[in-house]
């Protein structure tokens, strides 16, 4: 009878169940059952009958089958794991038996026995295994292989003890105490301390620099200049890595550290004295971290006594300053003290603490800001201390105060160090503008991180459309409107003058012509007026000039056209105009000589746009926001910024735009970065509540935060406040509405 092969499980047909495997033999075991339902069973010769089952002779018989008739056929357990191991899912299975074995049967029984098992395994694999795509080749992949006994026996692994190096110390302290193995001796002060070489070289590099001379032959070094009592705290340090401390023992061991260079302990001194630094102690750890030139130690104390001078200087050790640190610390802008007569007061104690320092009294004053102090302080207060009128140096400084103080109008022309602010505290400011409720007079400090407002001041009248510069840190607000009305009707001619060092307004002269939307700018020293409305939709081209020193106003040369809402940004000291609106949206840009009083027409932006912002940032000129109309007259928002190089005489159009429209409002430069405060935006017919910054390096807009109201019509710029402001209940009038 011819043998039948069945076809092999590579090339068969996947049709069963999604799963290719299970299918094939699935096939084959029908193929088998259809044979053997074919085949009559044979007649068994009697001395080759089965044993009867239970049997013991059972056993044997079917041993010696499975030797001689099926060398190769396994059952259970066996069976399965050589199926899958040995690649049966990629080989062909064995041959169907011939139907004239006697044996035949059993033989089916047991192969059917070991598919039906595989069969069983393979449909426990993975679902993702089996998603192959309908009459696709089976791929299988291989098993993993097995460990190998003799590969992992010379596998490498680094194992750690979190106790060895504490235990390792432990040990060389020990031997230390006991003088063990010890191989030099230290001399300090007539002591001896015995150490190991190896371990000073391993700590320390002035140590190993040392015993790597010839010179140290010997087992001895002699240490000059240096405590005995310090040294053992190093010692200690360097066998047990624990340093106990208190402040009064710190010198000692930095005494020490500094000498052999023990920059590990120096740190950990430092660290410590900073950790316990308070007002009673700040000037003795300052001291401590000067005199061993402990470079962090001495600015984190200088820092701290700046910030806490008010209370510092009511302590004992503030009489341990000398004269170079108290002048040091006059001199900086961070010295908190409320006012500057505290400051004065101060001083006076400093100096009558002991008769030896009153020839110091002149250079001390030197560093007080006189002109800070108010005229009726300075009489009552300042005058009436002797030295003050004595002494030739004192007396100029307090005559220089009262000049100050007799010619407000002059004050930011006669700016020194004696008249400048103690602070670092920069902030944006919005003057008055418009809100749901109509105009206001709010003078707002604005956080250019979170939005939060606080009112610092107010307008002597509600003001729209007005603007406001800063001279020598004094805010200039001028004209605009006391209502928002059309055509600038309302326009006024007024100026006021605020001083953030007193929080006082002084009203000046008023221009010669009454204007709104306008351009503001200091130049030189002095302020210049542009265009704007001069009431009753009336455009106007002349430009006036204020001079503090004479405290009057000019007409200087005209702008070249009639121009309403007009930009404009100074820089190289030339005064530069830009856009407007004079019956139509126009692009021009003209420059203004104050030396020649002369105007010269510069190339033009590429957008028309009226009721915009220009900036100076490092040597570039920047247009930013405003409006136009479009074709069917329509008011529409400008986005794109252009930037002008005076040197090149040309203009570039940024890559990126505002993200929403900004008319009627200013940007402001901080930190070289750009901000835009509220503003109106023509696409909503709304005002903005917003705060936008364009970072200049990165050519990007970013979204800052939001006020909590909305403003539109304001005029914006920068000051330097108080050090305590907001905080500072004399500025502090109470949050905005």
């Amino acid at each position: 009878m011819p043998n039948h092969h069945h076809p092999s499980l590579k090339s068969s047909t996947l049709r069963h169940w999604g799963n290719p495997i299970r299918g094939t033999i699935m096939e084959y075991m029908e193929h088998l059952e259809r044979r053997l339902a074919k085949t009559k069973p044979p007649k068994t010769p009697p001395q080759q009958a089965a044993p009867i089952e239970g049997s013991g002779e059972q056993e044997k018989w079917m041993r010696e089958k499975k030797e001689k008739d099926l060398p190769s056929l396994k059952t259970g357990d066996e069976e399965e794991e050589d199926l899958y191991d040995n690649g049966a899912c990629a080989a062909p299975l064995p041959s169907t038996p011939p139907l004239d074995d006697p044996e035949v049967e059993f033989k089916m029984e047991a192969l059917r026995n070991a598919l039906l098992k595989l069969c069983t395994k393979l449909t426990t694999v993975s679902p993702n295994f089996w998603q192959s795509k309908p009459y696709e080749t089976a791929q299988v992949e291989p098993p993993p292989p097995k460990p190998n006994p003799a590969a992992a026996r010379h596998r490498t692994v680094t194992l750690t003890s979190a106790a060895h190096s504490d235990k390792l110390l432990h040990g060389l302290n020990g031997l230390r105490r006991h003088k063990i193995l010890c191989d030099l001796s230290l001399v300090v002060d007539d002591r001896r301390f015995h150490v190991h070489r190896s371990v000073l070289a391993a700590f320390s590099s002035y140590f190993r620099d040392l015993l790597r001379e010839e010179a140290i032959r010997d087992n001895e070094v002699i240490l000059e200049g240096l405590t005995a009592e310090g040294l053992e705290f190093v010692l200690n340090f360097i066998y047990t890595a624990e340093l106990s401390l208190s402040i009064n023992d710190v010198p000692k061991v930095l005494e020490v550290a500094t000498a052999l260079e023990m920059t590990a302990i120096i740190d950990i001194c430092s660290n410590f004295l900073k950790s316990e630094i308070n007002t009673s102690n700040c000037v003795e750890i300052l001291n401590i971290g000067s005199y061993f030139n402990v470079t962090d130690l001495r600015a984190f104390s200088e820092d701290f006594i700046l910030r806490n001078f008010k209370a510092v200087s009511t302590e004992d050790s503030f009489q341990q300053l000398s004269d170079r640190q108290l002048n040091e610390f006059l001199r900086s802008n961070k010295l908190d003290m409320q006012s500057e007569l505290e400051v004065f007061e101060m001083v006076i104690r400093w100096l009558k603490y002991s008769p030896i320092r009153m020839p110091f009294s002149g250079k001390m004053m030197r560093n007080v800001r006189m002109a800070l102090i108010t005229p009726d302080d300075l009489v009552d207060k300042v005058q009436s201390q002797y030295f003050m009128m004595n002494d030739p140096a004192c007396n100029a400084l307090l005559i220089d105060a009262f000049k100050y103080h007799a010619t407000p109008h002059r004050q930011p022309c006669m700016q020194s160090l004696n008249s400048t602010l103690r602070s670092d505290n920069e902030v944006l400011i919005a003057v008055g503008g418009l809100r749901e409720n109509g105009a206001t007079a709010d003078v707002l400090g604005v956080s250019p991180h979170t939005g939060a407002t606080f009112v610092l001041s107010q307008t002597p009248t509600r003001l729209v459309d007005h603007s406001v510069v800063t001279l020598a840190n004094f805010m200039y607000v001028v004209g605009g409107q006391t209502s928002g009305s059309p055509g600038g009707e309302h326009s006024l001619a007024s100026v006021y003058r605020y001083d953030p060092r007193t929080n006082s307004w002084l009203t000046l002269p008023p221009m010669q012509e009454r204007r709104s939307n306008f351009h503001l700018c200091a130049l030189k020293d002095k302020l210049y007026v542009v265009c704007g409305w001069k009431g009753r939709h009336e455009r106007t081209r002349s430009v006036e000039c204020y001079d503090p020193h004479k405290n009057t106003w000019t007409f200087v040369e005209s702008y070249p056209v009639t121009a309403v809402a007009p930009a404009g940004a100074v820089y190289d000291d030339k005064l530069y105009i830009g856009g407007g609106y004079a019956g139509q949206y126009i692009n021009a840009l003209n420059m203004y000589d104050p030396d020649t009083n002369q105007w010269e027409e510069k190339a033009s932006m590429a957008t028309p746009r009226a009721w915009h912002s220009m900036v100076t940032v490092r040597d570039k000129i920047y247009a930013i926001g405003g409006n136009c109309k479009d074709l069917d007259g329509k008011r529409i928002d400008i986005l794109t910024t252009e930037c002008y190089s005076p040197k090149e005489d040309l203009w570039y159009t940024l890559p990126s735009e505002v993200p929403s429209g900004c008319s009627v409002t200013n940007a402001v430069v901080m930190k070289e970065n750009v901000y835009i405060i509220g503003g109106y935006e023509w696409k909503t017919k709304r005002s903005k509540k917003s705060i936008l910054c364009y970072f200049v390096e990165d050519d990007r807009w970013g979204w800052k935060s939001d006020m909590k109201n909305s403003l539109n019509g304001m005029a914006c710029c920068t000051l330097t406040l108080p050090q305590k402001v907001p905080d500072d209940p004399r500025f502090k009038l109470g949050l905005s509405s």
